[in-house]
């Protein structure tokens, strides 16, 4: 009898460990629908258009984040879903998450509004604005090689007035370059000092005037790529940052 309860408990602790990496491997997040007729919109605003409503216990796969949650909801926090017919966003206080909010992938932005507090008309909403920007982000240029530019280039997005090309350094340091174009040529001069691996990524903003500190950002920052550069620091000078 003892030797068949120290088979059974060390069976057990096997399929109890094996449940332990599983679900240490499975990264999945779910959530619990709260309130019955939940709307699902097609991106994380109240102006795009319902695509589906799901009754309350509904069962969903959290896949990220519009917004941060500070000290309630207040609506300007919503959650992208999987509910199984398909996948949009809802308002973040209609789900019951087995996650922290704010550990979840940031993936969405609020649309911008303009000086009427409206969504800019050259918005087309039935569509997730993000989503539709798709296309191709490449770097040409070897600075490694004694190539003194190199060009960055990246798909458009509509309604974008204003894209930054950020170019991040090892150490973590950044240099921003400005374009209402979807090319931009930068000199190695103007970028850091330091040798390494930089990484660049594109930031869409749009604005109805002419003042930077009105831009709203239009989506959450695409990854460019990555390019080597060699150290041009200069003999006699000093770093900069």
């Amino acid at each position: 009898m003892k030797r068949l309860i120290a088979i059974i408990i060390t069976i057990s602790l096997f399929i109890l460990a094996l449940l332990t990496i599983h679900a240490q491997d499975d990264d999945t997040a779910f959530g619990l629908i709260t309130a019955n007729n939940a709307i699902v919109r097609v991106g994380p605003d109240f102006a795009y258009p319902t695509i589906a409503q799901l009754p309350i216990d509904t069962s969903v796969i959290l896949l990220g984040r519009a917004g941060t949650f500070l000290r309630r909801y207040d609506g300007r926090q919503w959650i992208h879903i999987d509910y199984g017919a398909g996948s949009g966003w809802i308002l973040a206080r209609l789900v019951r998450t087995g996650r922290q909010f704010n550990d979840l992938p940031l993936q969405g932005i609020a649309l911008p509004r303009n000086r009427d507090f409206r969504v800019p008309p050259e918005f087309n909403l039935s569509v997730n604005i993000c989503d539709a920007w798709q296309g191709e982000f490449v770097s040409a240029g070897n600075l490694l090689a004694g190539d003194q530019e190199i060009t960055f280039s990246f798909p458009p997005l509509q309604g974008t007035v204003n894209y930054s090309v950020v170019a991040e350094a090892p150490s973590g340091l950044r240099r921003t370059f400005d374009t209402q174009e979807t090319s931009l040529t930068v000199t190695v001069g103007s970028l850091n000092y330091e040798a390494g691996l930089y990484s660049w990524y594109v930031i869409p903003y749009w604005n109805d005037t002419t003042n930077p500190r009105r831009a709203q950002q239009l989506c959450v920052r695409r990854q460019g790529g990555m390019f080597e550069k060699p150290d041009t620091t200069p003999p006699t000078a000093t770093p900069n940052p």
